[in-house]
């Protein structure tokens, strides 16, 4: 027997079944399922925007400036209201999914509002540190030592004769008490990972044992900066080093007083968005 596909919905033959005094009340719930569809919908739509949102605090795998940017980004917008003008208010209780809904855009929304406060948070604070070091280190910043704010970090630039001779990965007598300063004026901090960055000029490496270019010099010298502020009692777990060569230059490879200018070792504050936030 071959069975044809139906061709009104079940719900509009249901109705024709029905005696006449009840296809009123009949189509009234069914207007009225429909508008809670249409909420529902709204509200999963508003969940996955608000996930996004949040999700983008945490995005430590975007450059420095998209974090900064989408740190500050504003918050995606409500929901849009029920189309037809339905009265929802006289809709039945919603289903336990839809009450899940509400809930969890109740506590993302909260923590939203976290989220903007440490915001604030880390603004007072990154102006309050970088005063502070700026004091502490004034003796180092007439030697070559420069304190700035930038995207939202604090860096520390050192010049290459404070802590290395020229195309040596080993710290030089200077550096002792360079380095002693450096740990003294950053401690107690529990607010900001510590990342220590080697940056070079771009004349190649040559003769220079365990060395193959740039990129191993740079980072060498980072973890050898990293290895003093450990034995300073600085904890090792807000310390980081990493080697950026050549790559990231503050003035052209084309002069040696340029060129000097580039070879430097940079302490960068990094805020740790869990100690603003509450």
């Amino acid at each position: 027997m071959i069975t044809r596909p139906m061709k009104y919905p079940l719900y509009f033959l249901l109705a024709l079944a029905l005696p006449a005094c009840y296809k009123g009340k009949f189509e009234e719930t069914a207007a009225r399922n429909k508008a809670l569809e249409r909420a529902n919908s709204n509200l999963r739509t508003h969940n996955d925007s608000l996930q996004r949102y949040i999700d983008r605090f945490y995005d430590f795998s975007a450059t420095s400036t998209g974090r900064e940017h989408l740190l500050f980004a504003p918050p995606p917008p409500p929901p849009p209201p029920p189309e037809d003008g339905a009265d929802l208010n006289s809709t039945p209780a919603p289903t336990a999914e839809v009450a899940g809904l509400r809930a969890d855009l109740a506590a993302r929304d909260q923590r939203i509002r976290q989220l903007e406060a440490g915001q604030g948070n880390i603004g007072a604070q990154l102006a309050q540190f970088e005063q502070k070091l700026n004091v502490s280190l004034q003796n180092l910043r007439n030697r070559g030592l420069e304190v700035y704010q930038k995207e939202g970090r604090i860096h520390i630039s050192v010049a290459e004769n404070m802590l290395f001779e020229s195309a040596d990965k080993q710290l030089n007598a200077e550096a002792v008490h360079t380095v002693q300063q450096l740990a003294d004026a950053l401690k107690g901090n529990r607010d900001f990972w510590l990342l220590v960055e080697g940056h070079t000029d771009n004349v190649p490496v040559s003769n220079l044992p365990g060395v193959r270019d740039n990129w191993d010099l740079s980072a060498l010298r980072a973890a050898e900066v990293v290895r003093s502020f450990a034995a300073q009692g600085l904890p090792q777990y807000l310390l980081l080093a990493t080697g950026r060569g050549a790559s990231v230059p503050v003035a052209p490879n084309d002069t040696e007083s340029n060129r000097y200018r580039n070879r430097r070792t940079e302490i960068v504050l990094l805020p740790r968005l869990g100690a603003f936030i509450e």
